[in-house]
Parts: structure tokens; sequence; C-alpha cells
């Protein structure tokens, strides 16, 4: 939740569902951490609860005014902290302006706002907002870059690589509506936005509806990418037809075949007349006349990306390309800029699912201590900076050189083993990629029984009972989790009408666990003087994923699994200690 800046104090402060945490640090080590929950009838009492939490937290910490660096807020989602430019105001959420209030404004002088999702950071004037008109936002204050509404990315990505002295900028806003591909570049402290294409719509909605099409109006829909062919037929026709796309990379798209409803992008009846003329009157079958089709368009998608830096280095002589926010892009997309050697250095700000990837494949790594890995291999992505993509197969591979004990289990057999070594109170770490769906657990998971040697740090939180609720087969089964009694089962139910699982989605947890889960993270924080301080499991998302941070994070999770982790969960795979198997 909070970063030490500079050596003074840093405040940490987070108002989620009816919880309020607050947090003190210095040097990147947690000093005092309060997290509590907020019981209040109406608004107007929630309101003064949380104005009596912060009192009794800054006289809890007994620090001066003028050695508290800076503030950390984060929120669950940056949803209601937007302009609002009806009334030209600041609209913030519940309990921020109360916490803006009850402190001095001379330690406001900057708020460091933390993305719960992007997990990125940037300074923020609020005192020095002004009223701004409707469309694209970019401030100039105390030459710092403010931006409102939902570019945030961007400025996080422009704090987050100041580390660079020379350095061109390339973010792709995608939101359904409002969208636009921004040029920009750093050289030593001077940072200039000096280009801003818009374009009618994003090109990761147009995808994805052209896929939601497919896949519900063609039984023999398939897409496999690996196999799928190019066709410059159907490149022609597709540039021609429904995108026209312009040399710097700006395009317009034929709304005659496309229509927005919903926020959602649907095609219209002409689109099918197209399909029928140019694509499924050749002589493929109609299934493999789609996955061409698809993959040419991802062809054309790429092109205008190239298109786009291409412009970029035109007007940017710098060497080091850093992009940020673009959904649209995949690995195969960044292989592709690679090899087009527009940049020198291409940095990517990696999909959460690609960090989680490195996350994992770094637990692997550094499960024994004689066999650490400290270095990341770039080779197998072209020396781009970011996390090797490690499948299931990769994952397996690293196990056996490592020669770890494992077990490669179905999905279903997950819950009775779990169950059974909870019930034998063991600690599980369960590594698991991102799901931040309704029932989703949300960026990783951690179970853990009540472990002797950690009930007290566990008590002295007031750690409070919680259900652990597990799924699989559209099932779901409920256990209650007592620090006296370990784990009990409580309930079985099947699925019912009113619940909508994934497929692949096999265990969900309730909000409960969520509070649990880091009051659990904050007891383990207290040991370890070499541990480096990681307030969240979502500190991990950090904008400047570099090999010095996969570095803390391999040891960090070295730290945490030879201390007190039974057994590890990555993907399909249970690790087991040597004492343990």
């Amino acid at each position: 939740m909070t970063a030490s800046i500079h050596g003074k104090y840093v405040i940490g402060f987070s108002l989620i569902n009816n919880y309020i945490a607050l947090s003190l640090s210095k040097c990147n080590k947690i000093i005092f951490v309060s997290y509590e929950e907020i019981i209040a009838d109406g608004l107007n009492n929630y309101e003064s609860c949380i104005t009596q939490k912060l009192e009794v937290f800054l006289n809890q910490i007994k620090i001066h005014f003028s050695e508290i660096q800076s503030i950390v807020y984060s929120d669950k989602t940056f949803s209601s902290l937007i302009v609002n430019f009806q009334e030209h105001s600041l609209k913030f959420p519940k309990g921020f302006k109360f916490f803006l209030e009850n402190f001095p404004k001379q330690i406001l002088k900057n708020i460091y706002i933390k993305d719960f999702f992007i997990k990125s950071f940037f300074n923020y004037y609020w005192q020095n907002l002004k009223p701004i008109n409707k469309g694209f936002i970019l401030q100039e204050i105390n030459n710092k870059i403010l931006f409102a509404r939902s570019d945030f990315s961007l400025v996080a990505g422009i704090y987050s690589t100041c580390e660079y002295e020379d350095l061109a900028i390339f973010y792709l806003n995608e939101d359904y509506q409002e969208n636009c591909a921004v040029l920009a570049n750093i050289i030593g402290n001077q940072k200039k936005i000096y280009k801003t294409i818009n374009f009618p719509h994003s090109l990761h909605y147009l995808k994805n509806s052209l896929n939601y099409y497919f896949a519900n109006n063609h039984q023999q829909f398939e897409i496999n990418q690996k196999n799928n062919k190019f066709s410059e037929e159907f490149y022609l026709a597709i540039t021609q037809e429904l995108i026209n796309v312009k040399e710097d990379g700006s395009f317009e798209v034929n709304f005659k075949y496309f229509k927005l409803a919903n926020k959602k992008y649907k095609v219209t009846n002409k689109f099918k007349v197209f399909l029928k003329d140019k694509i499924f009157n050749k002589t493929m079958s109609d299934g493999s006349n789609i996955s061409v089709f698809l993959a040419t368009f991802d062809e054309v998608v790429k092109d205008i990306i190239i298109k786009m830096l291409n412009h970029l280095k035109s007007q940017n002589n710098s060497e080091n390309l850093v992009i940020l926010n673009c959904q649209i892009l995949d690995q195969e997309m960044i292989r592709k800029i690679r090899q087009e050697n527009i940049f020198k250095e291409v940095y990517f700000q990696p999909y959460r699912r690609d960090i989680l990837k490195a996350i994992g494949s770094s637990i692997i790594n550094n499960f024994k201590e004689d066999q650490r890995i400290t270095k990341v291999d770039f080779s197998q992505t072209m020396n781009l900076n970011f996390a090797n993509d490690f499948s299931t197969d990769i994952i397996k591979e690293k196990l056996n050189l490592l020669q770890a004990k494992y077990l490669k289990v179905l999905d279903s057999e997950f819950i009775n083993i779990i169950v059974e070594n909870l019930r034998n109170d063991k600690i599980i770490l369960w590594y698991q990629g991102i799901d931040i769906s309704e029932f989703g657990l949300g960026r990783r998971g951690l179970i853990a029984s009540l472990k002797e040697k950690n009930y007290q740090r566990l008590k002295s939180l007031k750690v409070s009972d919680y259900t652990l609720n597990l799924m699989y087969d559209n099932k779901i089964e409920s256990y209650l989790v007592k620090e006296d009694i370990g784990l009990k089962k409580i309930n079985n139910y099947q699925k019912n009408n009113n619940c909508e699982f994934k497929s692949n989605q096999f265990f969900k947890l309730n909000e409960k666990f969520h509070e649990q889960f880091f009051k659990v993270l904050y007891s383990y924080f207290a040991i370890g003087e070499n541990c480096p301080i990681i307030n969240s499991f979502n500190d991990l998302l950090s904008d400047n994923f570099n090999q010095q941070k996969f570095d803390q994070i391999a040891n960090y999770f070295y730290f945490f699994i030879n201390n007190d982790i039974d057994i590890l969960i990555v993907e399909n795979f249970i690790l087991f200690k040597e004492d343990q198997f």
C-alpha cells in the first residue's frame, strides 16, 4: 500500500468496501499498520467513523507533519475518482475528501494515487486542479503532467520510466468509445507529448466484436493463431472496405459495417453481405475462411501499430521505446515490433497475466536454495523486457530440471488435496492467474491454515473467522476456517440459476477472504530483514517491472516458501517440500 520516498515517512490510505487501512512506512519497511472495519448506520455516521479512524491514526503515529513525504491512496477502482465535467470539479470516493480535510495541506503537496488494477502511481496536485473542458486532458503543473479521466496509465508510465535519459512513449487508449494514441518523449527532465492520434473507436473492442460475432453465429468457428494463414486478398478487402488506414497510423472504420450499441460494437447486415461476397465465396470451407479472415485482420491491426510507431520515430530520434496500455498487443505483435527494428530498445508494459506468469516462474526457479536463478532469460522473447510466457510444458520442464517434488493433477482433484492438507495443519501458497469477475479470486490467492508458530502473529492482528469456498465442476463446497478447530465443512450445494461460473474456474473466494488474505500477508511482513517489503501482492504489478524487480520478487518468494510454506500450487502442479512429499 505504501512505498517510502527519499527516506521520509509515507502514509498509506485505503478505503475498500467497509474497511479502512492505514499504514506508515519508511525506507521500504512498514512501521505501523491499522486495518479496521467501519461499522456505521447511514452515510453521515459512515463519514464520521472515517474521520474518527483518521484522528486515532494520527495520534498513534506521533510523527511531525514535516517528516511526512507523501500519501499513497489506493482504491479498489478509479471509477469514482474522475473529473466531473458537468460540475467542473473532482469527485472523490467516499472518505477520500475527509482524508484530505483531516491532513494539513502542507503535507498534501504530492499525493501518490495508486491504481488498484494498473498498479501505477503519479503525482497528482489536487489543490491546483482547474476546470477542464471535455476531451483528452493534459495539463502542466509544476513541471508535472496531470491527466484526468481514465488516462492514468500514461502518466504512470512516464514516471516509472524516468530512469531513461532519452525515451519515446507509445500509449494506446483502449476505451470503448473515446480512443487515442499518444506519442510522447522524455529527454532528461523534459517530458513532452507532441501528438495525439484520435480515431473512432478501439481496435481491441473491434477485434473482440468480430470474435464474438463469429463464435456465436458460425458453429465451425475455431481460432488457432499458430495455424491460421494470411490472405493478401482478404487483406485488400479489409483495408479497402472495412478500415481506411493512414500513413501515420490513424484510421477510420466504415460504419456502414459496424455500429456501437450498449458499449459494444456490433456488425450490421451489410457486414454479413460483405462476408458473403468477399470471404465465404472462396474455395475454403466456411470455418477455415473465418479463421483466415481473423488472422488477416490481426495483420491489419499490426500494420496500424507499426505505422504509428514509424510516425513516432520520424518525429523523435530516441532509440528507446516504452509501450503502455495496449490491450490489443500480444506477444506475437511485440515480436514483430522488435523485428521491424524501429527502436533499439523496447520496453513493453506486460499484461497482468504475463506478470503473473513471471511471478509463478520465479517461485519455481527459486524453490531450492542451491539452484536459484537470479537472471531472466529473455532469449525466447527476442530480448524484450518482459517476462517469458511460461506454459504448462515449460513449467514441467523447469520442475524436472530442479528435481522438485511435484504432482500434476486435474482441476477436480485439487479439492481433496487442499482439504486434506489443510486438515493436517499445512500452509498452502496457491499461485493463480488473474480473475477479477464477480466470483473471481482476484490476482492470486493464499490459503493458510493456522499453524501454532504463526498463531500469535495472526492473533495480534485480530484475525477473524472466514469462509473458504472451493468450486469445481459447477459444485461449491464451503468451509469455515476457525483459529481453534482449523477447517470445517459447513455445506454443499449445486450451482443455481443465479450464478454464472466460468468453466475453467473451479473455486471462488468471497470478500471476507480478501480481508483475511491481507491480514495474513501483514503478519508475514514482520519477519526477516532481508526480505524486500511488498505491502500487498498487488505491489508486485509495478510499472517498472525490470530485472531488479524480478530478482526482488524471486527473493521474496524464496524467503516466503522456505520459512513458512509447506505446499506450493502453480497452475496444475502441486509442489511439496522434501519432508512433505
